[in-house]
């Protein structure tokens, strides 16, 4: 017998590619072939994908991507080591560049960033659906992976990225997004129409004119189609399968690119350090500052500069007529409205334009960036009422000037507006009526408007449930999932996630393992109504999912969401019958507080504690259940004593007070050793929260 202690509570301007002519003129394209049967080296005139030719190799490609004109592809060896390959286009002859054990994922897609010089690759995320992927780099000089992003947050098919840095993917639905690798914001572009299959496929893009392409069966067929996809509007042309013969099923292209060459070999390089400062009080100047490069694209020494050519966005707005290889340079430009611009910067010879180098910058007066360390937190002086709290930004939200003084905030619920102009960092949710999760916004407005909202932690908050007789918490529904919060104690990155176990086809909260920590994770109810000196049922339905990794777990009270005085209701159990629910029951009883009053009622949380070892594999948990097993709490509100507390039992008991009958303990609902009107709302409020 274990103890219940009481616990009484209460713009795409910045990310969108600069780009010329969008033309739809004929080029070549470059790939690797992934049918088993018919790997090689493929080449795709874009005016006829059926005529693709293939030179046969015995390399599996899993992703490619080319480099100014070499192909790069990755495959793997019979020990599932990952190799990294270079293709001569004009030959198709491979050579192998290194192998690395596998160790951050393969490669489904690859593409190389003309901006920092570096060869990024996506695959999957270690997320247990394999739902979002991860961003990685290749060494191109080793084969060497690593990771830059372990979850992107996103599941991407395939991407590439822009001359300019943007990044742009394939989700599995055939919607093309951008993503900017800098500030690591998503924004979907649009819906190309064509919902691929779950095999591989690759997009490519010809830098000249800023054109994309894409390699992917179709989700009806097992035909693999070259599309033409503009990036502005996701706009998609079927350009025809890849390849004729094989069986009609055309080439599963990986590594699909375009050869790009920056410049002309004997025009400049870029230039170097090069920064864009805005006016510091917000008028609309920028002042940008360079280094002159010293070498031509060839490597050999640059006599002279020409010019330099500078443009804002696709206008061109001055030129510098008396550059000097290797001398620092400037330019101010005045803008026509504030915002944030994207300044290329291009030094020219007799040669021609050399290659770009850009910089973002905000001029003007900005709005605030979003308030910091937005959190919301339980009232601990009153029931169904939410804390919530920021820190004052203090710069703009796109790096410009942004005023800080008669700043107000403006607060919101699930986005619903509950307060403007506030001018204290913190807001009070009282008298929230409905249990639920909730998550807060707010936003600080300055002179230039509203700035970015920042969101707090989701908190599930309201009137606390009820046990009478009996609560059941059945994860299998979302509804009752999101009444439940995780937390993970140990801040590992490892917590319960509410998903679906394909295995047992159903939803469960599952923990997965930690590889090398110890699990102190937890999940745990909303805010429960227990009465003093009652004993309690707690039944957890629990598995654990392969053999021999077994999983260990415990009940406990505690104050809110927290672990801070966290009391064990049960001693660790320890389950190992992989895949197979059973149930774990534990008897408590509330403890009294010593004031006299009987069956006085207080709100209590409880929480089940993964403690598994590292290294296991996944607990399930499928449902929580509480019994009230005091028998003057099971037979309050069952009024007609059919043994069911439902909208009947307010007609009897309408009828027990009309008829003074005082000596029928049912129609007691409140405890309160009376019956009157008080127990036809208490017995409302059990029917409503049953």
């Amino acid at each position: 017998m274990h103890t219940l202690t009481r616990r009484i509570v209460m713009a795409c301007a910045a990310i969108a590619m600069i780009m010329g002519s969008l033309s739809a003129n004929a080029i070549t394209l470059y790939g690797f072939a992934r049918n088993y049967a018919t790997p090689g080296f493929v080449t795709i005139d874009t005016d006829n994908p059926a005529s693709a030719t293939r030179i046969a190799s015995d390399i599996i490609p899993i992703a490619g991507a080319i480099k100014d004109s070499t192909l790069y592809i990755m495959s793997f060896d019979d020990d599932f080591n990952t190799q990294l390959y270079s293709v001569d286009i004009t030959t198709g002859a491979t050579t192998l560049i290194g192998t690395k054990p596998e160790g951050v994922g393969f490669p489904n897609d690859m593409s190389f960033n003309y901006v920092d010089n570096k060869m990024y690759f996506i695959c999957n995320s270690e997320n247990e659906n394999v739902s979002t992927s991860m961003l990685g780099a290749i060494d191109l000089t080793t084969g060497a992976l690593s990771t830059v992003i372990a979850d992107l947050g996103f599941y991407a098919r395939a991407m590439t990225i822009g001359v300019d840095g943007t990044m742009y993917y394939m989700t599995r639905d055939g919607v093309l997004c951008s993503y900017n690798l800098t500030s690591h914001e998503s924004t979907t572009i649009g819906n190309t129409g064509i919902k691929p299959r779950q095999t591989f496929g690759s997009l490519g893009m010809d830098r000249n004119n800023g054109m994309l392409y894409w390699a992917s069966e179709t989700s009806t067929s097992y035909v693999n189609h070259l599309y033409r996809v503009d990036p502005t509007n996701a706009a998609t042309t079927d350009l025809g399968v890849i390849g004729s013969g094989n069986n009609g099923e055309g080439f599963w292209t990986v590594g699909l690119d375009a050869p790009y060459v920056m410049a002309d070999l004997t025009a400049p390089q870029r230039v170097a350090n090069l920064t864009a400062t805005a006016n510091p009080q917000g008028a609309l100047s920028v002042v940008l500052n360079w280094t002159n490069p010293t070498l031509m694209m060839n490597g050999e020494t640059l006599e002279s500069i020409d010019k330099v050519k500078i443009t804002r966005g696709s206008e061109q707005v001055g030129e510098v007529l008396n550059a000097v290889p290797g001398n620092a340079s400037t330019f101010t430009d005045v803008v026509p409205a504030a915002g944030t611009y994207r300044y290329h910067v291009q030094a020219c010879n007799a040669a021609g334009t050399g290659a770009d180098q850009f910089v973002d910058v905000y001029v003007g007066t900005d709005v605030l960036a979003a308030p910091a360390n937005a959190t919301a937190t339980l009232d601990m002086t009153r029931l169904c009422s939410t804390v919530v709290t920021w820190n004052a930004p203090t710069t703009g939200a796109h790096g410009g000037y942004a005023p800080t003084q008669n700043v107000t905030y403006n607060v919101m619920r699930n986005g619903e507006t509950l307060a403007t102009g506030l001018t204290s960092c913190t807001y009070t949710d009282s008298n929230i009526a409905t249990l639920a999760r909730y998550t807060y916004q707010i936003v600080a407005v300055n002179s230039a408007g509203a700035g970015e909202a920042a969101e707090t932690n989701f908190l599930v908050n309201g009137p606390a449930r009820n046990i009478n007789p009996t609560m059941t918490a059945d994860f299998n529904g979302e509804a009752e999932a999101l009444l439940w919060t995780p937390l993970d104690a140990n801040t590992d990155g490892y917590t319960f996630e509410w998903h679906r176990y394909s295995m047992l086809g159903r939803n469960f909260y599952i923990y997965q393992a930690h590889p090398s920590y110890y699990a102190l994770d937890w999940l745990v109810s909303p805010p429960l109504k227990f009465v003093e000196g009652h004993e309690y049922e707690i039944t957890v339905s629990a598995a654990n999912t392969l053999q021999p990794y077994p999983e260990r777990f415990n009940v406990y009270s505690m104050i809110g969401y927290t672990t801070a005085a966290a009391m064990p209701l049960s001693d660790e159990v320890e389950i190992n019958h992989p895949n197979e629910l059973r149930d774990y029951t534990f008897t408590i009883t509330a403890e009294e507080d010593g004031n006299g009053v009987e069956n006085e009622e207080f709100v209590s949380f409880i929480g089940v504690q993964c403690c598994s070892n590292y290294g296991m594999q996944m607990l399930l948990v499928g449902d929580v259940r509480i019994v009230d097993k005091t028998p003057a709490a099971t037979l309050r509100g069952d009024v007609n004593g059919d043994g069911e507390v439902d909208v009947r039992d307010i007609t009897a008991l309408i009828d027990v007070i009309m008829n003074s009958i005082t000596n029928n303990q049912r129609a007691d609902v409140n405890g309160d050793s009376e019956i009157d009107v008080r127990d036809i709302t208490a017995l409302i409020d059990i029917i409503m929260n049953a």
